[in-house]
């Protein structure tokens, strides 16, 4: 993050501390594929695509977005190209920056515990860990998913922009402030998370109840948050999953797929130490953070030092859909909003520092 918001008389990104520092984590080639494709976007009017003003670009057009399509396509600019504009314009025929800003709190939380999510945690890389227990997908929630994802219209459905929201607030605001780290050109910035699920309750006349959302939202992922995802480490797999892993892995896309990993019982500690310090892996696996699937992100000290908190305002993450504006000053403020009771929530929170 920093010097986001700047731009050449063009309308191009002025070069900032994370373009060089995603540049100097590429090859030549891909280089030259990262500079052809910004270009492009830039030349078509693809920067800012439907973002609120005062928004950061994080999350819309900023250089870790930007990669991350780049390399669901192998570099090919084209094909980038051509899946950038589709996810743009998916976000827009459903008024998805509207729909994030003035989200029912209560009703983001809801969808939020249906999906992984970031507990203010990073692994050894810095990606942030995005925790899931599969226990919360009960029969209630996903017959809700099912009957408002039934339509085979273009626009939406209620539960998958509900999903929207959720994976916006990890590219809007869990992976930008993961970029609070100090940035390297010799560390690539972060532009991934670590996944972390746990099916130990899985049953097996459960798992036929997950093909529709197990599809939708691998579709959802691959469309419009391409390799938002670095690798899945599945925990507490029953002993009979093997058997139907070759049909579930055909529900999710390939990509995808290749990135789960199960961890045998006994060994949690061990190959989850391998990725995360034991400060951050749940004391439930034998490590030493409280937090697990449901609980709000709790931020570790250098997250907090790099916070300058509005005066007031309770230094925690709160519930609800966040986000990072720009001030007149050019500083980034990271906002609540969201509706509660159906009074517009414009919370600022914190400013980032240096």
């Amino acid at each position: 993050m920093g010097e986001q918001n700047t731009l050449e008389p063009n309308g191009a990104p002025v070069a900032s501390q994370l373009r060089q520092a995603v540049i100097a984590s590429l090859k030549p080639t891909e280089v030259e594929a990262f500079v052809a494709f910004s270009d492009k976007c830039v030349d078509s009017g693809l920067i800012h695509p439907g973002k609120s003003p005062g928004d950061s670009r994080d999350g819309f057009d900023d250089e870790v977005t930007s990669l991350r399509f780049l390399r669901a396509r192998k570099y090919d600019v084209e094909g980038a190209y051509a899946q950038f504009t589709e996810a743009r314009q998916l976000h827009q025929a459903n008024d998805i920056v509207n729909e994030y800003d003035n989200i029912d709190i209560a009703e983001f939380e809801e969808a939020r515990n249906m999906y992984p999510h970031w507990l203010g945690r990073t692994d050894k890389r810095g990606q942030p860990i995005c925790f899931f227990d599969i226990a919360c997908l009960n029969p209630n929630r996903l017959a809700d998913f099912a009957a408002s994802t039934s339509s085979d219209s273009k626009k939406a459905r209620p539960a998958l922009i509900r999903a929207f929201a959720c994976f916006d607030l990890m590219t809007r605001f869990v992976l930008p402030m993961c970029m609070v780290r100090p940035i390297s050109e010799t560390v690539p910035p972060v532009s991934a998370c670590l996944y972390v699920a746990d099916i130990s309750t899985l049953g097996f006349k459960q798992v036929w109840n997950l093909r529709k959302y197990v599809q939708d939202i691998s579709k959802l992922l691959s469309t419009s948050y391409p390799e938002v995802i670095d690798r899945i480490l599945i925990i507490g797999a029953p002993s009979w999953f093997p058997k139907v892993w070759s049909w579930v892995k055909g529900w999710v896309d390939p990509v995808t797929g290749d990135k789960i990993h199960f961890i045998p019982a006994g060994a949690e500690l061990t190959q989850l130490g391998e990725l995360i310090e034991v400060e951050n892996i749940p004391k439930q696996y034998g490590g030493k953070f409280e937090g697990w699937h449901g609980t709000l992100p709790e931020l570790d000290d250098e997250f907090c030092h790099r916070l300058d908190w509005v005066e007031g305002v309770e230094k925690r993450i709160p519930i609800g859909p966040l986000k990072w504006v720009v001030d007149d000053d050019g500083e980034l403020i990271l906002m609540a909003v969201g509706t509660e009771n159906g009074q517009e929530r414009r919370t600022k929170l914190a400013r980032m520092t240096e």
